[in-house]
């Protein structure tokens, strides 16, 4: 029995580092700190070497190398062994438990009370087979975290059963490890601010790789901790003032340099358009014009369907295929150097249709008691402006009555010009001459013009009443000439002034007869 013994831990050489390393991660476990406030400087991941001994020789010294123990917040805290192929055996990842760390000197203790217990389920030995429920006591004697290095200082106890007999083997672990610097915690970048009314100031920046949070700070304002960018600011800032904030990122271990950003306050108020008027013109043009506004930067003007324009003058205009009969609308908006107004709207309609001149138009008989004019009526035809001798009457409905008296043997004109909403057509004339023969057929013998064709010297002799005054109208019924004859019944008319052409001469008579005579001066 004894030789079986021996010769099973002889075997056991060859293994008792499986079951040593069986037992120091069993040790790992899992590993909660009931001290609170620890600052999280000293957790992550540390990395060193794991020294293995034991005071039986049958268990050699060993030294493994990078081997990772995290210290991380779990519960709130725990310490974590990576996982780790030793002697191409892999082993799992395992946390430490229900360990106590407190402060001491310059850092940190970490204890356990007791000790921890554990079963390996099964461990198989060379020449003797399977061991089951390999019982391990672990006792965590120091542990110690300073200067960002991990002490951990545990004994392991296995008891293993050969045939009847159990042997206790016991194994001192430590371990030593350095937290690596942490990922660096870059600053914020393009950072910008800006204050809206002197009641609201927009923070904002671009987000940083890594970054778990971050602070805002302005003088006299506690610090505010936000998750994500912009941060807004609520506050009376008063007009003109500079104010400045501070940012900072805060990663998981460090926290960056402050990165300031200032903007002014600016409260005068950006007021909108006023008097905005709109016309489109024959359907191709809209103008859209305002009064200026104080202390207006530019304008912009948005029409749905069109890309919006800036202008910097209180005007503008668009050059567009406007359709007849449809209203557009325009926005107007006041834009200053700090914020812009609200929007002010104008609309205004198409309108392509002609203004046609009139057709149909007569004069009727033109006569002593008048003259009658009529056209047809033309649509969309607001009114009608008719003239005659430089004198206009405008009338709605399609017809006009001139009073005059329109000789016999002179000519008269009328020009009629339609007018509608927004212009006006081209004049149409009519001509016609006067048909008032009052008094003409008693005096035609008593009455001489001549020479006739002359070259400007008419004698006119009346034989038997006085004449009271002589018009000479040209062929399109203009006077051009009148003469106060005073009662005489013979004179001579100088009419060498006018040009070359047929002129009538009308005559009235004391009793209110009147004829007309046809001349040519040559």
């Amino acid at each position: 029995a004894g030789n079986r013994i021996n010769t099973a831990i002889n075997r056991m050489k060859n293994v008792n580092k499986l079951l040593l390393l069986f037992a120091i991660f069993a040790l790992t476990g899992s590993m909660a700190s009931v001290m609170a406030q620890i600052p999280t400087s000293i957790l992550g991941e540390y990395v060193g070497e794991l020294h293995v001994s034991s005071d039986n020789p049958l268990i050699p010294d060993q030294t493994f190398y990078d081997v990772k123990m995290e210290v991380k917040e779990n519960n709130p805290y725990s310490i974590t062994v990576a996982a780790m192929d030793i002697g191409g055996v892999p082993l799992p990842e395992y946390e430490l438990n229900e360990v106590i760390i407190t402060q001491s000197g310059n850092g940190y203790k970490l204890t356990r009370n007791g000790v921890l217990n554990i079963v390996i389920d099964e461990i198989e030995i060379p020449g003797i087979g399977k061991l089951y429920d390999v019982p391990v006591k672990i006792t965590l004697k120091n542990g110690y975290i300073e200067n960002d290095v991990l002490t951990l200082d545990l004994e392991a106890v296995a008891t293993v059963v050969i045939i009847i007999f159990p042997i206790d083997i016991t194994i001192n672990i430590g371990f030593e490890g350095t937290l690596p610097p942490p990922p660096a915690c870059d600053p914020v970048t393009n950072v910008n601010a800006q204050i809206e009314n002197c009641e609201k100031a927009t923070i904002t920046w671009n987000a940083v790789t890594g970054a778990k949070e971050y602070e805002v700070t302005r003088d006299g304002v506690a610090p505010v901790i936000v998750s994500t960018s912009p941060y807004i600011e609520d506050f009376e800032f008063e007009h003109g003032n500079s104010y400045t904030w501070k940012i900072k990122t805060i990663c998981d271990q460090n926290e960056s340099s402050e990165v300031s950003v200032s903007a002014t306050a600016d409260c005068e108020m950006c007021n909108p358009v006023t008097n905005p008027e709109a016309q489109i013109e024959d359907c191709e043009k809209a103008t859209i014009t305002w009064n200026p506004v104080a202390g207006a930067k530019e304008y912009k003007i948005v029409r749905e369907g069109v890309d919006p324009v800036i202008v910097t003058v209180p005007s503008y205009i668009e050059d567009f295929e406007f359709e007849h009969g449809n209203s557009y609308t325009w926005k107007i908006k006041t834009i200053c150097d700090q914020n812009e107004s609200s929007e002010v709207s104008v609309s205004a309609t198409a309108d392509c249709e002609m203004c046609n001149p009139v057709t149909g138009v007569s004069a009727g008989e033109p006569s002593c008691e008048g003259a009658t004019i009529t056209w047809n009526v033309v649509a969309g035809a607001k009114e009608y402006k008719i003239s005659r001798d430089g004198v206009t009457t405008t009338v709605i409905e399609p017809t006009y009555t001139d009073p005059d008296t329109f000789w016999a043997g002179v000519t008269y004109t009328w020009v009629i010009v339609t007018v509608c909403d927004e212009n006006e057509s081209e004049p149409v004339e009519i001509t016609e001459m006067g048909n008032c023969m009052q008094g003409i057929n008693e005096l035609t013998n008593s009455i001489s013009v001549y020479p006739n064709p002359t070259d400007g010297q008419l004698q006119i002799t009346n034989y038997e009443l006085r004449i009271e005054n002589i018009e000479i109208f040209d062929v399109m019924g203009r006077c051009v000439a009148t003469v106060e004859t005073h009662g005489r019944a013979s004179l001579q008319l100088d009419i060498s002034h006018l040009p070359s052409g047929v002129y009538f001469v009308r005559i009235q008579t004391e009793n209110g007869a009147v004829i007309t005579r046809k001349v040519i001066k040559q």
